[in-house]
């Protein structure tokens, strides 16, 4: 019984970061737990950018993002727990928000594409229609971090 025990410990590796070098000893891919306790997997490219990033919030929200542009460009996707609202969000090269697709809390379907500078292009959702475009600089509802999107605070920015 006691050799039993011993052994599923041996087999178990526990730590809050583990990280997986490549030949050279450079870090290609680092699992963890951050001091928040979210939980992320990313995978690093052979200048040290993290190209791939798989993650999971305390609030139980999972998140894929995608860098390209010497990670200046994203593709974002996320299953917002705490909002019960799914998103994608693909910025441009320069790192600005240029298509958002998603549903809002209120079940309305969501797909805007902007330009560059933040104007609204090709709204499409539910029965609203935007009174001006929006500015640069204004909110694009991304909000609480790099990682969420707010689509009711967007709807409401749009009104």
């Amino acid at each position: 019984m006691l050799f039993r025990r011993f052994r599923k410990k041996k087999d178990e590796i526990r730590t809050r970061k583990l990280t997986i070098e490549d030949a050279a000893g450079k870090a290609r891919i680092t699992a963890e737990v951050d001091h928040e306790d979210n939980a992320s997997v990313c995978f690093y490219d052979d200048a040290g950018r993290d190209k791939l990033v798989l993650s999971l919030s305390t609030d139980g929200t999972p998140r894929v993002g995608l860098r390209y542009a010497d990670n200046h460009g994203l593709i974002l996707i996320e299953a917002n727990e705490s909002q019960k609202t799914p998103s994608i969000v693909i910025t441009g090269p320069a790192g600005n928000a240029q298509i958002v697709l998603g549903v809002a809390g209120d079940t309305t379907p969501i797909m805007v594409s902007m330009d560059a500078a933040g104007n609204i292009i090709s709204p499409l959702y539910g029965p609203r229609i935007p009174t001006v475009p929006q500015a640069a600089g204004a909110s694009d509802g991304i909000v609480e971090d790099e990682w969420s999107c707010d689509w009711d605070g967007f709807l409401r920015d749009l009104d």
